[in-house]
């Protein structure tokens, strides 16, 4: 997310750009004063690093460090204890910092240094006591998510299904009427040639609707509708191409079937052809095209449809980007019970896109979209209940929202369910469940529960301490662009934890973490620089001002 971005989503903490990453419950990791018990890295003291004087006013507005940074500012001769091994500490340093940098760097990310709060009390000055996890805070609230290209894969059954399990007739839902009765009139009909009678009677054999299910004999009937031009029939068999019942499977003749249909008006065939472009499934993918075949079926009143194109629009796929178009489709669309126009509806509403900016509306029809299943909706749900948007703040409902979307595999839920476990939100506290989450949500690839993992291997939290595994697993959330991962693992190797001693490398990680926002890395660059030569230096930001995140999971 472009700083521009990250901007615009803090004004409301609660919600995030469409197809935006969604930022799980915060919980002891997520900001420097909620951070909670036994959370924090089991590192080493190192009393030979020294910081230079503060950053430049430059270096704060993005320039590239260097040790000159250190020329400014009120300096104190560095004290004798502090002693090196190999290189030659910097002569001076701020008062400022002169006993904050006794403690290791944890501390300044929001850790407390157990006793004097700013190192090291004189009298246990050489055994520095461990560091401890400063109180917990109420945590962050996480970011509202949407992801409307999942709205186009979610409708592939819908479509398919759709067209199988048609009711055989009208008459057939009266009461009394005798299913072996229609099915012999039925028989009567299309036996006579009747092209309605045989498309009826494939749906009751696809369906077992009172006779034994066989794809074989719906096929058949189907197949004689189709060949009479029935649009109905056309598309029961391209259906059933598409599903491989009773033919063999084939994505290219479930599409020559469909277009047959579609040219006649048939609204379902039109959405179906729709998605088969939009997935490239039996043909070559093609955007345009597919916002095509939505439209002429959303005109007719399509709901699927007018859901599809409203991504479509809201995203910019195929078509230009048309907010307010969209925003009328997922109305139609919501308004006749699409959950994946509800969902969309409602992130419209809590951002303010296309509308006026309405929280509780917002919540409606996310609500709704939940309440169907929808996973995503039940995780913003989730998220809503929990942080009070919307709708009144309540943990208790917010804990099932969140773990239905969990069950259903929604990592992002699976990651705030964690938290929610750990923190004893709207369930008792239970740090063994939630780690059990943290560890399903991050072997899933999510970066913030990668980074609990990290924290749980380096303090044996419900796992045998393994520094391996800690950077292990830091690295993984690093490279996604957690900043709390890259500055701790620009700690681990500052300090040789389970690694050789690495500056430079220590410094690139630590320079992501501060253009990510991780305050605290500011510090910890200071007391790196000095030991690096300009070359390195040079080196190591021009290799993070090229650096990119990238992400695991791509419902991140």
């Amino acid at each position: 997310m472009s700083q521009a971005e990250a901007q615009a989503s803090a004004a409301h903490p609660a919600c995030n750009r469409v197809a935006g990453l969604a930022r799980p419950l915060t919980s002891w990791e997520s900001n420097p004063a909620a951070r909670s018990k036994g959370a924090s890295m089991h590192l080493e003291r190192r009393r030979i690093r020294a910081p230079p004087c503060g950053l430049s006013p430059e270096h704060r507005a993005g320039a590239p460090y260097s040790p000159s940074h250190a020329a400014a500012g009120r300096c104190a001769r560095l004290p004798a204890s502090w002693s090196s091994s190999g290189n030659t500490p910097p002569t001076s340093f701020p008062t400022s910092h002169a006993r904050a940098y006794r403690a290791p760097m944890l501390a300044a990310s929001g850790w407390s240094h157990h006793g004097d709060p700013q190192g090291c009390s004189t009298a246990a000055e050489e055994g520095c006591a461990g560091i401890l996890p400063s109180t917990a805070t109420a945590p962050t609230p996480p970011r509202i998510e949407m992801r409307p290209r999942k709205v186009i894969a979610t409708l592939v059954f819908l479509a398919a299904v759709g067209a199988c399990t048609q009711p055989p007739s009208a008459e057939s839902a009266q009461a009394g009427t005798d299913l072996g009765e229609e099915e012999k009139l039925w028989r009567q009909r299309a036996a006579q040639g009747d092209a309605e009678a045989q498309v009826q009677l494939g749906h009751m054999y696809a369906s077992g609707d009172g006779v034994q299910r066989n794809d074989v004999v719906a096929v058949r009937w189907y197949r004689l509708a189709a060949d009479q031009g029935s649009a109905a029939g056309e598309l029961a068999l391209g259906v059933m191409h598409a599903k491989g019942r009773g033919v063999i499977e084939s994505q290219q003749e479930a599409v020559s079937w469909y277009r047959k249909s579609a040219m006649q008006g048939n609204d379902k065939a039109q959405f179906n052809l729709g998605l088969a472009y939009a997935l490239g499934t039996g043909v070559p993918k093609n955007l345009q095209t597919a916002a095509d075949w939505y439209k002429r079926a959303a005109d007719q009143g399509n709901a699927e449809a007018q859901a599809n194109l409203g991504v479509m629009l809201l995203d910019g796929l195929g078509v230009n980007v048309d907010v307010d178009a969209a925003r009328v489709l997922f109305q139609q669309a919501a308004e006749a019970g699409v959950k994946e126009a509800q969902m969309g509806l409602g992130v419209l509403l809590l951002q303010g896109r296309g509308l006026p900016k309405d929280e509780r509306l917002a919540f409606h029809w996310i609500k709704k979209a939940a309440d169907q299943g929808h996973s995503t909706a039940q995780y913003n749900a989730g998220v809503m209940l929990a942080t009070g948007v919307g709708v009144e703040k309540d943990e208790t409902a917010a804990f099932g929202y969140l773990r239905r979307s969990a069950a259903s595999g929604n990592v992002n839920a699976k990651d705030s369910l964690a938290s929610m476990y750990w923190n004893g939100m709207g369930v008792s506290k239970d740090a063994a469940t939630a780690m059990r989450w943290y560890r399903e949500a991050a072997e899933e690839g999510h970066p913030n529960s990668q980074f609990h993992m990290g924290v749980a291997y380096a303090n044996a939290i419900h796992v045998a301490r393994d520094d391996s595994l800690a950077l292990e697993w830091m690295l993984r959330s690093a490279k996604q662009g957690d900043a709390q991962a890259q500055y701790q693992i620009g700690r681990i190797y500052a300090n040789g934890i389970g690694v050789q001693r690495d500056d430079a490398t220590a410094f690139f990680w630590l320079t992501l973490a501060y253009r990510n926002g991780e305050a605290a890395a500011e510090e910890a660059l200071r007391s790196i620089a000095p030991w690096l030569s300009p070359d390195a230096l040079d080196r190591v930001q021009r290799e993070a001002a090229s650096w990119t995140a990238v992400k695991e999971n791509p419902e991140q």
